[in-house]
């Protein structure tokens, strides 16, 4: 693609961002077999270190070991993220970044 293009399709998203995004969530949420992946609460951001709890578990990682992106990330860009409704993954939509939960939990499938 060219960066035209590229260029073009940003525009596009950006001006329907939050038309997808709530489109992604009822979608998300009308989904039967999704169901609830991890309850994930309690997400803080602070001094470099991600902390959130998962079900019971409480995780801290540092955003450098997560993501170089989210280690340079201003505080106003990592204050905004979204939980996927399934609690599968956090994502930073300024970023265009996401993490996945079963990666901070050490899951593999």
């Amino acid at each position: 693609m060219s960066h035209k293009d590229k260029r073009q399709i940003r525009k596009i998203i950006f001006e329907h961002f939050d038309h997808i995004v709530a489109q992604w969530e009822q979608f998300q949420a009308s989904t039967i077999t999704m169901g609830t992946y991890h309850k994930v609460d309690e997400i803080r951001v602070e001094a470099g270190i991600l902390r959130l709890k998962i079900g019971d578990r409480v995780v801290e990682k540092t955003l450098s070991e997560l993501s170089p992106l989210l280690a340079s990330a201003k505080d106003s860009e990592l204050a905004c993220y979204q939980v996927s409704p399934s609690g599968y993954g956090i994502y930073w939509p300024l970023l265009d970044e996401d993490i996945s939960i079963d990666g901070l939990l050490g899951i593999t499938h």
